[in-house]
């Protein structure tokens, strides 16, 4: 996400909507390697294709945390980048 913070919660918000108040995904989250941590439990969504796919947009309960995996960069001994 492009902030990191905590979202205020209403009673209809969305995963999108949650999202989208932390101000989208930034272009280095991989959005298919999510996870939604709910009463201590986690469970894993794939967000890639959130927008066309209702059931992936899932009703957030107070509390919950999202947790969007970010793509990591190594540079290489001679500043190649490696995936």
């Amino acid at each position: 996400m492009q902030k990191q913070r905590p979202v205020p919660y209403n009673a209809r918000m969305t995963i999108l909507k949650a999202v989208s108040v932390a101000k989208g995904f930034s272009p280095f989250v991989k959005p298919g390697k999510t996870t939604l941590i709910r009463n201590g439990k986690t469970i894993p969504l794939d967000l890639r294709d959130v927008e066309s796919d209702a059931p992936k947009n899932v009703s957030l309960q107070p509390e919950d945390q999202i947790l969007i995996s970010e793509e990591v960069l190594h540079l290489g001994s001679w500043g190649r980048l490696k995936p």
